[in-house]
């Protein structure tokens, strides 16, 4: 009779602690409330730039180190850097002009200045920048939208108070970094 009394507590035990958590599984799955999947899209920033040199009303791409020889003091030469975002979001857009010059000093690029003083239409009062600094920033976080185009026009000009002195010397544009950010 003993032992038909534990089983008998073991099997109420048992049915009892089935029904418990049946009960705290019910109770979780009624309190816990479903939501709606949560989507992040993202999206590819990409700009594309075509840098060209005027020749009056002829363009002609650059696609290379620019070299600047034979010029005289004074000497203007104009480009037009055509840039497009050709990702999927807008971005904010900022350039460098990285420039270099001979070794020896003083050089060809500390004669020279990029000047420009518009960007996008948008007058940004007259700019200009000794090649001397290296790296120039120019376009500084200016809004793209996507598959918007731009052009950006400047001169490379060299100074009148150049003697002269540095005939066999040279100064290039030697690459222009194009950043575009995602815009938080």
């Amino acid at each position: 009779m003993q032992k038909k009394r534990k089983y008998t507590f073991l099997i109420i035990s048992l049915i009892m602690s089935c029904i418990s958590v049946i009960t705290v599984i019910f109770a979780w799955f009624s309190v816990v409330d479903k939501t709606e999947p949560i989507f992040i899209y993202s999206g590819k920033l990409e700009v594309e730039a075509n840098l060209y040199v005027i020749y009056g009303a002829d363009l002609k791409e650059i696609s290379s180190e620019y070299t600047f020889e034979y010029i005289i003091p004074g000497m203007k030469e104009f480009f037009v850097l055509k840039i497009r975002n050709a990702g999927t979001i807008p971005g904010n857009l900022s350039t460098i002009f990285t420039f270099e010059g001979d070794t020896n000093a003083p050089t060809l690029s500390d004669y020279m200045v990029i000047k420009y003083d518009e960007i996008r239409g948008v007058p940004v009062g007259a700019r200009e920048s000794r090649f001397s600094l290296l790296n120039v920033k120019t376009i500084d976080d200016y809004r793209l939208e996507k598959n918007e185009e731009m052009e950006f026009y400047f001169s490379v000009k060299l100074l009148e108070l150049y003697d002269g002195n540095l005939l066999n010397t040279r100064a290039s544009i030697k690459k222009i970094e194009m950043i575009l950010d995602q815009i938080v």
